[in-house]
């Protein structure tokens, strides 16, 4: 309880220390007098920087927990959002409704992609029978598979707004749908407090299939519900950010070094730290090189490519699944 409640004071702090984190420098000061004046800079304050940080929490969050769930249903310590291809089809998803102009609907067609990418990548594992490691592997290709229709359709679109949209889909905080962050928000609040409550099912999965349907589960509902809930939260991420990649992957991991593989730690801890992590990166990448701003997907892949290298060279190290 005392290692949760020092995750929820740093997740208080990572929002209250990006408040003061942009291209011009604030200060406590300031900040109060902003807060209680009128002016520009309190519009741009409450209306343009602070929903680009709850933005960058809920993001956060909302792909650490798909990644715990993800990795509990496959039993993969490296399975999560990106890696799986789930971003790469929610973010064709969002191109095909941007090309639609469906701005209100970008997290639905985000979802309808994700779960697309997500049906395929089980789909042909279960009919090969791929192990874990090529499981990985497929969802890798597939979503070099769906970046290069991504590519294809900036390349023939005449759309100036699709352009605009490119960092974006690369990963990037900078501009989203105001209306988007409003429908995603309670849905990604209601699926992770729905997983939550599925952290003992989730326990019985991670000890193997076998052993779950000893328990009673009907391991075909829990895999559609956990694949259902995973798709939803990446796609409202996706429809927010665009592909920030590997921020599933390195978040649970460090949760269960800190708090144990018990779920129900792992999804609040990697709810808590996963907020966290999003908003100081997206921190950093606004005055790594001020006053340019780098996309957030850029910093996250820096450190999720070291911490997958690690995974993958450190077999003989500490477990942590």
């Amino acid at each position: 309880m005392k290692k949760i409640i020092l995750l929820a004071a740093v997740a208080l702090g990572s929002l209250l220390v990006a408040l003061f984190l942009g291209p011009g420098k604030i200060s406590p000061v300031q900040l109060g007098c902003l807060l209680s004046g009128s002016g520009v800079e309190k519009t741009i304050l409450l209306q343009i920087r602070l929903p680009r940080i709850l933005a960058g929490f809920i993001v956060g969050a909302g792909l650490s927990v798909a990644g715990a769930a993800l990795q509990a249903l496959l039993r993969n310590p490296l399975a999560e959002s990106y890696t799986l291809g789930l971003s790469g089809g929610a973010s064709l998803g969002i191109c095909l409704g941007i090309l639609l102009r469906q701005t209100l609907w970008l997290p639905l067609f985000s979802f309808c992609g994700a779960m697309a990418a997500m049906g395929l990548v089980l789909g042909l594992s279960q009919r090969h029978r791929f192990s874990g490691a090529t499981l990985v592997l497929l969802g890798v290709v597939l979503n070099f598979i769906f970046s290069s229709f991504v590519l294809f359709l900036l390349a023939v679109s005449r759309n100036e707004r699709f352009y605009q949209a490119f960092f974006w889909l690369i990963g990037d905080l900078s501009w989203f749908p105001q209306a988007a962050l409003k429908l995603a928000a309670p849905v990604m609040a209601g699926v992770t407090v729905w997983l939550f409550f599925q952290s003992q099912v989730l326990d019985a999965l991670s000890l193997g299939e076998e052993k779950a349907a000893t328990l009673g589960l009907s391991l075909g509902a829990v895999r559609r519900n956990t694949v259902v809930a995973a798709s939803l939260l990446t796609g409202c991420s996706v429809a927010l950010s665009g592909v920030v990649g590997f921020v599933g992957l390195i978040v649970p991991h460090l949760v269960r070094i800190m708090l144990g593989a018990t779920h129900r730690k792992v999804l609040a801890g990697s709810f808590l730290l996963g907020g966290a992590f999003l908003v100081f990166a997206d921190g950093l990448a606004r005055v790594l090189i001020r006053p340019l701003e780098i996309p957030v997907g850029v910093i996250t892949g820096f450190f999720g490519g070291l911490f997958f290298l690690s995974l993958l060279l450190g077999q003989r190290g500490r477990r942590v699944w």
